[in-house]
């Protein structure tokens, strides 16, 4: 189940418990790591850095707000971004910055 490797310094040595891949997946306390995201994405380039302000929105199974981040993308980034998340996940809005837009509530999600 465990492996257990030493790894040995000049001065100290370490311990390293290593887990069994096969461990990992069926363990309940691993598995409740799903996470939702969300991004809500500027049509336009902002005039300052002229990037893309995106803002990334970490939901969990829960349906509790983990994280929210501010990013801002490049032309190459956001086009990737839109290609490979699902339509549902994301929105478009008509503006330059997003300082002016509300966080989304939970049917703009999930309906």
């Amino acid at each position: 189940m465990f492996e257990t490797k030493y790894v040995k310094t000049k001065n100290e040595i370490y311990t390293f418990e290593v887990h069994n891949q096969k461990d990992f997946f069926f363990k309940p306390e691993f598995n409740q790591l799903q996470v939702i995201r969300y991004y809500q994405i500027c049509k336009y380039k902002n005039n300052n850095n002229y990037r893309y302000h995106v803002r990334e929105f970490i939901i969990n199974q829960n349906n509790d707000f983990v994280d929210i981040r501010t990013l801002y993308l490049t032309d190459k980034q956001v086009n990737k971004l839109i290609v490979t998340e699902s339509s549902k996940q994301y929105k478009i809005y008509d503006t330059d910055s997003l300082q002016c837009i509300n966080y989304p509530i939970y049917t703009d999600i999930f309906l």
